[in-house]
């Protein structure tokens, strides 16, 4: 993917359906969640996938409109099936079916009889559409999902996919070699009987021939209409098949992944016959990244993991990719200034001198993880990693450490005094004084502006996972067991500290004494006297939190695992979850104090706000807030949902589950200022994680909470 292509990208990309902070997506473009589904019909182009995300285009995918948690449904939609420009459906989790009747614009959700994920949707016309999924389930429709109601299968074994054949007879397969037959819509289905138990997870039809592939090579293809089937081979390798198409009128596509069982390194291929018998491999090398197969009368379609979008269109050489990526993990993230950001993961370094518009990117000589970076110039850097390599037989952990002097460009070995281990985080207090640290205890300072470094002994062997320095003496690291380690004479001797947490994983001084740290199980640490006692502070969550920065005093985010983003505007005494559109595990987050503030994470995840100061000016005087709390949280039975209004006026509270289905609304209506307490009775719900979201006139506020029985 070109530069220029990236920034076409992502100036086109719109987004909607976001609330509160609008953390936009820089990488992947347009966006990054897993699709699972396309379907297209003339130039619209319409994906869906994980956390009710759908992407539109209506230019043939040069220009994306991007929406997550269609209707308020934070499930994944894996199909959606499009009977012209303006009508269409999507399936998804939780029995979830969603109607568009404007292209994909918007969907509502409509009401089903069933609470097992779909899988795949086909409509015979606008009127006539059957769903199928989980334990055999299948759901009918003859008023254009007005009203759905369910279809006997005859099997208890999930349906994977669905095709429509001649007149109203369709064909479905799934697990242990499945194959169901209709001739009446899908009022009524027969079991096929097939010479396999492997699991079949696509169908394709044209032209009086049919096709069902699955897992280890399995392919079969049928010239009556699904009443009996012949097995063939397609290449060499078995590969397991994950998606049928047709292109055009009668050319069937397979895709298959090899290595799925741990023998090699997995690869994609993709194959095309004319037949349904001999099949000819395409000449084009593929990632094993793709989900979802779809053919037009002109392009062939595909979609995958982290939001990869491709079009072959008839005649081309190769298929062209319409999303783009600089990285598929990343661990760091640097701001040398509003401009130039640094981005470390995997084995490469990313670097932008533009501010995101075009990206650079560098591989180092390293097979290990990169976990933090640092600039002291624009020009002068550090990144440092490591990762297991095994030395005669047995595992040992090795460190890597590179400089740069040529703001990125080029990368050497650092030298170092001692023997290196996995290092985890660098720190500079100044151009000449800097740390990093990392496993067993390491602990590496330079006074010289990183021309040397000396390993100096913390006395433990924890692994260290973030440092800070308050000057050229003072020095304090986190890490696990929930341990500090604090000294005050250069590493002479250490003072250890311990608090209430499994791991503390990062930290962050918003002056010479007051400080932040994050870890395991949501725990979250402040301290007023640098670093000597710490107060635990109690944020209402549970997902482990891996960085936390601020841009003032009282202004603060702290991200982590599942795409959580907490936020403070009273110096840490609370913290309120801000919707995220994503579920990617954040890795770090960077604020500038220009007002710009990056996230990172996997699959190559890099959100941005570049409209951060706008909340300092907000938040510049103490005020009211609106809190949103629930106690005890994790409770057993029964929990008090406490919130406190700033002011006067509509209020809404609900509970959702953890596939977004709304399961309770405790209010809606009027309120006054002050503080106010329902309860939420969950006797007949099952232990697990559930959402409690507040929405006022002014914003949407969500809090965890955790039921155990």
């Amino acid at each position: 993917m070109s530069f220029l292509k990236s920034a076409i990208i992502g100036l086109c990309a719109v987004y909607t359906g976001l609330a509160q902070e609008q953390w936009q997506w820089l990488n992947p473009l347009p966006q990054g969640n897993n699709l699972f589904g396309v379907c297209a019909v003339g130039r619209r182009i319409v994906a869906v996938g994980e956390l009710g995300t759908v992407l539109i285009s209506i230019d043939g995918g040069t220009c994306w409109q991007v929406k997550h948690r269609i209707d308020n449904y934070e499930g994944t939609l894996y199909d959606v099936e499009l009977v012209d420009e303006r009508r269409g459906w999507a399936v998804g989790e939780d029995g979830a079916v969603f109607c568009s009747r404007n292209g994909g614009e918007t969907f509502e959700r409509q009401q089903t009889p069933l609470q097992t994920h779909l899988y795949d949707v086909v409509f015979l016309d606008s009127l006539r559409g059957c769903a199928v999924g989980r334990w055999g389930k299948i759901i009918v429709t003859d008023d254009g999902g007005k009203h759905w109601r369910g279809a006997e299968s005859g099997v208890l074994r999930s349906l994977h996919a669905v095709c429509r054949l001649e007149g109203d007879r369709l064909l479905a397969v799934g697990r242990g070699g499945t194959v169901l037959l209709s001739s009446d819509a899908g009022q009524s289905w027969k079991s096929v009987d097939m010479p396999t138990a492997e699991n079949l997870r696509c169908v394709a039809y044209a032209m009086g021939k049919a096709v069902a592939a699955g897992d280890n090579g399995i392919l079969f293809f049928s010239l009556d209409g699904g009443e009996s089937w012949q097995r063939v081979t397609a290449g060499e390798k078995a590969l397991d098949w994950r998606c049928a198409a047709v292109s055009g009128d009668s050319l069937f596509i397979l895709y298959g992944v090899s290595g799925t069982k741990g023998e090699a390194a997995p690869s994609g291929e993709l194959y095309f016959s004319r037949d349904a018998v001999e099949w000819q491999r395409a000449a084009v090398d593929w990632a094993p990244s793709i989900y979802a197969v779809r053919g037009s009368r002109e392009d062939l379609w595909m979609v995958g993991r982290c939001g990869l979008v491709l079009r072959w269109a008839s005649g081309a050489a190769a298929p062209e990719t319409l999303s783009s990526s600089i990285a598929e993990s990343l661990r760091a993230s640097f701001f040398v200034d509003e401009r130039h950001v640094r981005l470390a993961g995997g084995q490469q370094i990313s670097r932008t001198n533009d501010g995101g518009k075009t990206w650079m990117t560098v591989n180092l000589n390293t097979a290990h993880q990169l976990y933090s970076v640092w600039f002291a110039s624009a020009d002068t850097g550090w990144v440092v990693g490591g990762g297991v390599v095994y030395r005669n037989g047995f595992p040992g952990l090795h460190g890597d450490f590179f400089f740069t002097t040529d703001g990125g460009e080029t990368w050497q070995p650092q030298p170092t005094e001692g023997t290196l281990t996995r290092l985890r985080s660098i720190r500079f207090y100044n151009r000449r004084i800097g740390c990093t640290v990392g496993d067993g205890g390491a602990l590496f300072k330079t006074s010289d502006g990183g021309r040397t470094w000396r390993r100096v002994d913390t006395k433990t062997r924890i692994k260290l996972f973030d440092v800070h320095l308050f000057g050229e003496n003072h020095i304090i690291a986190c890490g696990e067991g929930g341990r500090f380690i604090r000294s005050t004479d250069g590493g002479e001797s250490w003072t250890r500290i311990g608090v209430p947490a499994d791991s503390l994983l990062a930290m962050k001084f918003v002056d010479l004494s007051t400080g932040y740290a994050v870890g395991s199980g949501g725990a979250i640490f402040k301290t007023t006297n640098q670093g000597i006692k710490w107060e635990k502070i109690d944020a209402g969550v549970f997902e482990e939190l891996r960085s936390i920065d601020f841009i003032s005093p009282r202004v603060g985010w702290a991200v982590g695992n599942n795409g959580l983003i907490l936020k403070t505007e009273n110096s840490g005494q609370d913290w309120i979850s801000i919707i995220s559109s994503t579920r990617r595990r954040f890795t770090s987050i960077r604020v500038h104090p220009d007002g710009s503030g990056i996230i990172v994470g996997d699959g190559g995840t890099v959100l941005v706000n570049r409209r951060l100061k706008d909340v300092v000016r907000s938040t510049g005087k103490p005020q009211h807030y609106d809190l949103l709390r629930v106690f005890p949280n994790p409770f057993n039975e029964s929990a008090q949902i406490i919130f406190k209004a700033a002011h006067g006026g509509p209020i809404e509270i609900k509970v959702y589950n953890l596939l977004g289905k709304e399961v309770t609304t405790l209010f809606s209506g009027i309120l006054e200022e002050g503080e106010h307490r329902f309860i939420f009775n969950a006797g007949n719900l099952p232990s697990g994680l559930y959402f409690c979201r507040l929405l006022t006139d002014e914003k949407s506020t969500v809090q965890k909470m955790m039921l155990y029985k």
